[in-house]
């Protein structure tokens, strides 16, 4: 990945980190890594943790920002979720979330990705 796509993955998630707070999540960790995984953000909100992925567009060409979670990389998450989980001896109730970053229009949408 080329600098200035780095430069916008990090915008993104920078963007998607402030409208959970600004919903009332509490940011837990950022870009964490395990498993040979990675989980953009880790948030909590009403006891219950979420995982979050972060994919951000400039716009719909190469299709919408949600498109590009796949299955494998959905499994993946999961099991970095778990890593997660264990290493903080944690037993709470999860939820994953993709927030798709627009920035031809500046919008962050939080997706509840019930697929996992």
């Amino acid at each position: 990945m080329t600098y200035a796509g780095k430069e916008l993955g990090r915008r993104g998630e920078a963007m998607a980190a402030a409208e959970l707070e600004k919903r009332g999540y509490d940011i837990i960790s950022r870009n964490y890594r395990a498993a040979g995984g990675e989980i953009d953000i880790v948030a909590q909100k009403a006891g219950k943790i979420y995982f979050v992925e972060v994919k951000s567009r400039r716009g719909t060409k190469f299709g919408l920002p949600a498109e590009a979670v796949t299955a494998a990389k959905r499994k993946k998450i999961a099991e970095t979720a778990l890593a997660f989980l264990g290493s903080r001896n944690e037993d709470a109730e999860c939820g994953f979330l993709v927030a798709a970053v627009y920035y031809d229009t500046k919008k962050v949408e939080l997706i509840n990705d019930s697929l996992y």
